[in-house]
C-alpha cells in the first residue's frame, strides 16, 4: 500500500546512548517547528501549618512544553489531591511563561 510504512514496536533495554538518540530526534523536531523559548526551571512546594514540606514538584519548561522531573507527596498526605494541585499549578505556570 502506497504511503504506509511497516514498523515494529519492541521493548529495549534502557541505555544512555538510546536516550541521547531519542532526545536528539525530539530536539531536532522541536527546533524545526518551534521558536526556542527560554528554558525555565521551577519548583512548587506545599507546606503544612508547621511550615514543613509535605509535597513538592520540580519541572522545566522549554519550547512550550513542561517536563516534570520530580513530584513527591509525603506518605501521610497522599490521596488527598495535593499532587494534582501541584501539577495543576505547574500547568498554569507553564502557560503563563510560554
Amino acid at each position: 500500500m502506497a504511503g504506509v510504512n511497516t514498523y515494529k514496536v519492541q521493548l529495549e533495554t534502557p541505555s544512555p546512548s538510546l536516550s541521547a538518540e531519542l532526545t536528539a530526534h525530539l530536539m531536532q523536531d522541536l527546533l524545526a517547528s518551534n521558536e526556542q523559548a527560554e528554558n525555565t526551571e521551577f519548583t512548587l512546594i506545599a507546606r503544612n501549618e508547621a511550615n514543613e514540606i509535605i509535597a513538592g514538584l520540580t519541572a522545566i519548561t522549554s519550547y512550550g512544553w513542561m517536563l516534570i522531573k520530580v513530584l513527591w507527596v509525603n506518605r501521610s498526605e497522599r490521596r488527598c489531591g495535593i499532587g494534582q494541585r501541584l501539577r495543576d499549578r505547574a500547568e498554569i505556570f507553564t502557560h503563563d511563561e510560554c
